[in-house]
């Protein structure tokens, strides 16, 4: 029975998996992949890899087909990939070696990182291994996350590298798909949250607005999808110069982690629009002489 096993789902992913796979080498002893219904020559660049292939009807749910990967491994362990995501650090044989310590969690976390077009570069904690025993799965059908709640969880010393927010038009046809899917899910905070971020992505600030208000009701509840989304509205609103509601979403995310930095930053932003629409723009330009003035 092999140790380590990468599971991945694609979709016409022909030009970004050879980076992926290539770069599990070393580190994993088996790739399951999982096609959707890829068009291009996914397929055939996966099986130069030597991974195991399940082809499976795409029916708009992501959970569904990591499962499916999930259930085809058969390492000890699992590592959750995808395509236009690569191992760039990493210490394999020290990797490994943790993959068999004694009393091991069920996950394991890997460091994410994100860049995007305008040089932005995100950091992101993920749990991405997942012991097969575990019996731990996805749910969600899009933005899709592990099942559990409770679970503590260790660092891999595994670093990743995302890749695929580079191209700006690819995307915008990722979010709008994404739209789509979370528009159809059953309402709730998650919903609510995906639905904010794939229409924030889009300019669509209506969507946005409409989220913050349903999750408004959660307002008390913790989690970040409640945060996030109140967040993610407050900026529509900012956007839409409705000072009202973007207040509304501002208090809404307060009272759900009033410390988090992004609620503090729309707190800021919020005063220093306020400030401004109550003509304070006029006392900024005097300071603003002033200053001129002392140098």
């Amino acid at each position: 029975m092999p140790l380590a096993s990468a599971a991945l789902i694609v979709r016409n992913e022909e030009p970004l998996l050879p980076g992926c796979l290539e770069s599990l080498r070393g580190l994993v002893d088996e790739l399951v992949v999982v096609d959707t219904g890829s068009t291009d020559r996914t397929r055939e660049v996966a099986a130069r890899f030597g991974a195991r292939l399940l082809e499976i009807p795409w029916r708009d749910d992501f959970a569904a087909a990591r499962n499916v990967a999930l259930g085809a491994a058969t390492g000890d362990w699992i590592l959750v990939i995808d395509a236009d995501e690569r191992v760039v650090s990493t210490d394999d044989d020290r990797v490994r070696t943790r993959l068999v310590m004694p009393n091991p969690p069920n996950l394991l976390l890997v460091e994410m990182a994100l860049p995007f077009p305008d040089g932005r570069v995100e950091q992101a904690l993920l749990p991405r291994w997942i012991r097969r025993q575990s019996g731990i799965r996805f749910r969600f059908p899009v933005h899709e996350q592990v099942d559990v709640c409770d679970e503590t969880a260790a660092d891999s010393q595994v670093r990743l590298r995302h890749v695929g927010y580079m191209d700006q038009q690819s995307v915008l046809r990722k979010e709008a798909r994404n739209l789509a899917i979370a528009e159809a899910m059953e309402p709730g905070p998650h919903a609510w949250h995906c639905i904010a971020r794939a229409a924030f992505s889009l300019g669509q600030w209506d969507r946005v607005v409409t989220a913050g208000r349903a999750v408004g009701e959660r307002a008390g509840q913790p989690g970040p999808a409640v945060r996030e989304t109140a967040v993610l509205a407050a900026a529509a609103a900012f956007n839409q110069r409705d000072l009202t509601s973007m207040a509304e979403f501002v208090l809404t995310s307060s009272a759900n982690e009033p410390d988090h930095p992004d609620v503090r930053y729309a707190e800021a932003v919020l005063a220093t629009a306020r400030y401004v629409a109550a003509g304070g723009n006029a006392l900024l330009k005097l300071v603003n002489v002033a200053c001129e003035n002392v140098k």
